[in-house]
């Protein structure tokens, strides 16, 4: 009976160390940790990539770098607007996107110097923090380097867009074919008469534009050397070794705006040449938009818009008309002439020139009207609502500013984004840049509306008047008090 007892005590001792083998094998206690707590130096809990930041547009996706799927989506918030997101350690690419889930949208890929593939590789957890992310570049660029966080290294670099992702993208052969050039210029300070220039650019499938038919205000013909243009996926457009140029290609692909100039201060617009237009296109109501300079001195540069009904025969009559600087001038001015590629004339005042654009809703011309002056014109039609003010918009404006004693007149060009709540129709500037020596500010502009006819007002600025176009993807602008005179664009 003793020895039986014994072995029943033996067996007993035997199990508990086989089980206590069995638990240390599960991870319980080669290292000291809790089998109970989940984890082990040979099974460590993943880490986790924090990512947090400010932006001007709404979203933000990370796409897997090896499949571009989508890893995370977040919406950023607040004034001004923030997001955070949380991903497991990997290889990523991040995109940043406004007016997302339409056609309006456009993609913005995190870039730093050549890397858009950030590795994440870590035991503990990353937490990066991109400051504010400037996409006026055509990129996104954080502010704080996202490669100077430890645990991130560039993992290469990937600018494809993948179709999933949606929008509207940009490659530089969406611009091959021939565009009409309208163009304003004003030194600053005056140096040389403001003028006005219109030439021909024809871009091939790589980006090279040539110049030809220019002609200006000052009674110039020579054509600018040729130019290398860029286009970001995000339709950013720019030349190579003119770093101040930088335009915005619209949505159509078949227009875009730019400013430009360090001493001359330029606004351009170019419009891709239509085919097969007539006179009979003109008919309908536009509404004008106008900036002009004082040439020589001693006048005040001004800004102005109004009506302007065409009927079928080109005959236009202006009404409504309100400039900064005096009286309306309303009544009939005249008949007009579309050729076939959208060159629109005036019989009476051969230094008006503009161009119609295929889908007949825009205009942009030149002339002297006195002295020289660009001006745009939108087709006045469909109905418009405080919704369709909403969300982000690229501005490209110019503004001339008078001052006495001694006389002066400062030009500057102005570049940024706008972001407009479509609820409260509050603006906010970010990513401001102006020519030097102005400096550039941000942050709240008012609040702004727009009447079921599409004009639109600001409630803080009585100067403000703006005009949406039928498609409501852009908006011509003027504005601005005694000195201060501004025509400006907004694209989607």
């Amino acid at each position: 009976m003793i020895r039986q007892k014994l072995s029943g005590i033996a067996f007993l001792y035997i199990f508990l160390a086989v089980a206590t083998l069995s638990l240390s094998g599960c991870g319980g206690s080669t290292d000291g940790t809790s089998f109970f707590t989940g984890g082990s130096s040979n099974n460590p809990v993943p880490a986790t990539v924090n990512i947090s930041g400010t932006v001007a547009g709404t979203q933000i996706v990370a796409l897997n770098a090896s499949t571009n799927a989508e890893a995370a989506r977040v919406t950023a918030s607040g004034t001004p607007p923030t997001f955070a997101l949380s991903l497991a350690t990997g290889s990523y690419r991040f995109f940043l996107l406004e007016n997302e889930g339409t056609a309006r949208q456009r993609n913005y890929l995190l870039t730093q110097g050549a890397t858009t593939v950030f590795t994440f590789a870590s035991t503990s957890n990353i937490n990066l923090n991109l400051g504010f992310v400037d996409t006026s570049s055509g990129n996104a660029v954080a502010q704080n380097n996202p490669l100077n966080v430890a645990g991130v290294s560039a993992g290469g670099s990937d600018t494809s867009i993948p179709a999933a992702l949606g929008g509207t993208n940009f490659a530089i052969g969406d611009l091959q074919g021939t565009f009409s050039i309208h163009q304003f210029s004003a030194s600053s300070p005056v140096g040389a008469n403001p003028l006005w220039e219109r030439t021909t650019l024809t871009i091939n499938a790589q980006g090279l534009g040539t110049f030809s038919n220019t002609v200006d205000s000052l009674g110039g013909s020579n054509n600018s050397s040729n130019v290398q243009l860029s286009l970001s996926p995000a339709g950013i457009l720019t030349i190579a070794g003119q770093s101040n140029f930088q335009g915005i290609v619209w949505l159509d692909k078949n227009k875009f705006v730019a400013v430009n100039g360090s001493t001359d201060r330029e606004l351009i617009f170019g419009q891709r040449q239509p085919t097969g237009l007539t006179t009979a296109n003109l008919a309908g109501t536009w509404i004008y938009s106008q900036i002009s300079s004082d040439s020589p001195l001693g006048g005040s540069p001004t800004w102005g818009h109004g009506t302007m009904v065409f009927d079928a025969n080109g005959n236009a009559v202006q009404s409504n008309d309100t400039n900064s600087d005096s009286g309306p001038s309303n009544g009939p001015i005249g008949a007009f002439a579309v050729a076939a590629d959208g060159t629109v004339t005036q019989a009476q005042d051969n230094t008006i020139h503009l161009t119609l654009s295929q889908d007949l809703n825009f205009m942009v011309g030149t002339g002297d009207l006195g002295q020289p002056a660009l001006f745009t014109l939108v087709r006045q039609t469909g109905a418009f609502t405080p919704a369709d003010l909403g969300g982000s918009w690229n501005s490209r404006g110019l503004a001339l500013v008078r001052t006495t004693p001694p006389t002066t007149e400062q030009a500057l060009w102005r570049r940024a984004k706008i972001s407009v709540n479509g609820a409260t129709g509050a603006a906010t500037v970010s990513s401001a840049v102006v020519s030097p020596p102005a400096t550039a500010s941000n942050g709240s502009i008012g609040n702004w509306s727009i009447s079921a006819a599409g004009i639109v007002t600001s409630a803080s600025d009585a100067t403000l008047f703006g005009i949406m176009s039928p498609e409501k993807n852009h908006i011509t602008f003027t504005s601005g008090t005694n000195p201060f005179r501004e025509l400006f664009v907004l694209n989607r």
